[in-house]
């Protein structure tokens, strides 16, 4: 009820508190999401409801030429008729993978998740001759997880070498990168291979990054859906690399590339892009980054969708395109038959070239 003997002033100001409180009640929850699963929906509205939450989350439809709309008029009619719910979540896998997108796809009840695009192995790394390589090495390989180091001795100079095979916070942690850095504090070069790297924990990325700065640098920006147009994009928001460590690496850093880097191990080679010191050398890496979340199909069913565009430093969208290095090494077939990791020789030597 109204207060009784107010002031048209203090009148005002109360009609505007209540409509405050009206638009705060009416976005609490008591309107349901649309986006959300009704209690016995038919398939076709799983599907129509599954539709409509790619098409407001996933940000890359204009950026692929993507027509969403002739995905809904292919797969609406065969969703409509399956009988299972797992019948239903392979519609809606085959239907995400027009998106060509290695962060979609679709999770089973029991958490087992396949991708909805498979895609060829162009990695220019191979685990045997990469093993025969490092049996050469001046100091034995030694590794805590997926981060491991040895140094080569190279026309005279001790070349550092720091593998980082992911970024998965079970198989990597800051401490061991820290470790092997110090290992390799004296030698004349470093060379940090990410060939194999499938990301993980974008923040183990920054962290290695940020013993190669000694000032605060862009890292790369990404940018969500805001709308319901596939153009509608919110304000881009900007990740640093953040000078860390006991000392700062200055010598001159080989960042090695390949097709085997993807997701946040493209954060970390737009990370190291950015800094002075370190040279791009190898494959153009993978093109995937997505940062996915996962929304609900039926039966205990689920997809994961990518929401963000993430763009490098140098204004390069990675998804689709990936981050090219500045001096391209690709494998040789022949030199990797005969036991040889001829993209890791061709790196160390592009190192010392540098000044």
């Amino acid at each position: 009820m109204m207060p009784a003997h107010v002031s048209p002033t203090r009148l005002a100001a109360w009609l505007c508190c209540l409509s405050a409180a009206l638009v705060l009640a009416a976005c609490s929850g008591d309107e349901p999401d649309p986006l959300a699963p009704r209690t016995n929906e038919t398939y076709a509205e799983s599907f129509e409801r599954v539709w409509r939450t790619v098409d407001r989350e996933y940000p890359y439809f204009v950026h692929k030429r993507i027509d969403w709309n002739a995905a809904r008029t292919a797969f609406a009619p065969r969703a409509a008729q399956v009988a299972s719910d797992s019948a239903f979540a392979a519609i809606i896998r085959e239907m995400l993978g027009g998106l060509r997108d290695v962060h979609v796809g679709v999770t089973s009840p029991s958490g087992q998740y396949r991708a909805a695009s498979t895609f060829p192995d162009r990695r220019n790394w191979s685990r045997d001759p990469w093993l025969s390589t490092l049996a050469r090495a001046d100091v034995p390989y030694r590794n805590s997880g997926d981060v491991g180091d040895a140094q080569f001795r190279v026309d005279g100079q001790v070349m550092g070498y720091l593998v980082v095979a992911s970024l998965s916070g079970a198989r990597v942690t800051t401490d061991a990168l820290d470790a092997a850095l110090e290992r390799l504090r004296n030698t004349d070069a470093l060379l940090i291979d990410v060939r194999m790297n499938g990301g993980g924990d974008s923040r183990l990325g920054l962290h290695l990054a940020g013993r190669l700065t000694a000032v605060r640098r862009a890292a790369s920006s990404v940018q969500f859906r805001s709308g319901p147009l596939h153009t509608d994009l919110g304000s881009r928001t900007t990740g640093f690399t953040e000078p860390r460590g006991p000392f700062t690496i200055s010598k001159p850093v080989t960042l090695l590339l390949g097709r085997g880097c993807v997701s946040s191990c493209e954060g970390l080679a737009s990370a190291m892009e950015a800094i002075p010191t370190v040279r791009l050398v190898g494959d153009t890496t993978f093109g995937g980054s997505g940062n996915p979340g996962e929304y609900p199909l039926r039966g205990g069913w689920a997809m994961r969708v990518s929401r963000w565009i993430e763009y490098t430093t140098r204004e390069v969208i990675i998804e689709d395109q990936g981050i090219a290095p500045a001096e391209v090494v690709r494998g040789d077939d022949a030199v990797r038959s005969a036991g040889r990791d001829a993209v890791l020789e061709a790196a160390l030597r592009a190192t010392l070239r540098r000044p």
